[in-house]
């Protein structure tokens, strides 16, 4: 488990959540505390303890000014070319994925990647990854 998931599960404790997947991959991916997070989450319908929706995550990162872009077929063949694509994948191929955040769905679950890193607790275990996007910031830099 890396340090910035430590800390956030230590927050999402502290605020006796259930069920944060959506908001701790937010802030991760973002930057944001993770009570803000929470906020933000709340006030798009979030009911307290409960999972997210997809448009939920999507608006907060855009309003904090990141866009998600899906990533290619031609770049998931890239990031894992002889099977399906999972979390493990991330830690068979780290320099793959190095220099990029990415914003991952699986069934029921979402989490962040960093630079190579997960930032969530499937980072050791194959969480089969359906979606994924690019985080990228809206503004130049």
């Amino acid at each position: 488990m890396n340090e910035q998931y430590k800390l956030l599960l230590a927050e999402a404790k502290k605020l006796n959540q259930r069920n944060f997947c959506g908001p701790l991959a937010a802030a991760a991916a973002s930057g944001i505390e993770f009570a803000d997070s929470i906020a933000r989450f709340e006030a798009l319908g979030r009911n307290r303890r409960s999972g997210v929706f997809k448009y939920m995550y999507q608006q907060i990162l855009a309003d904090l000014g990141f866009a998600m872009v899906r990533v290619s077929e031609a770049e998931l063949n890239r990031l894992e070319p002889s099977m399906a694509l999972s979390t493990n994948s991330v830690s068979r191929n780290v320099e793959a994925w190095r220099g990029k955040t990415y914003f991952a769905r699986g069934d029921g679950h979402v989490c962040t990647i960093i630079d190579g890193e997960i930032i969530d607790w499937t980072a050791d275990c194959r969480m089969r990854i359906l979606e994924l996007y690019e985080i990228q910031s809206k503004e130049p830099s």
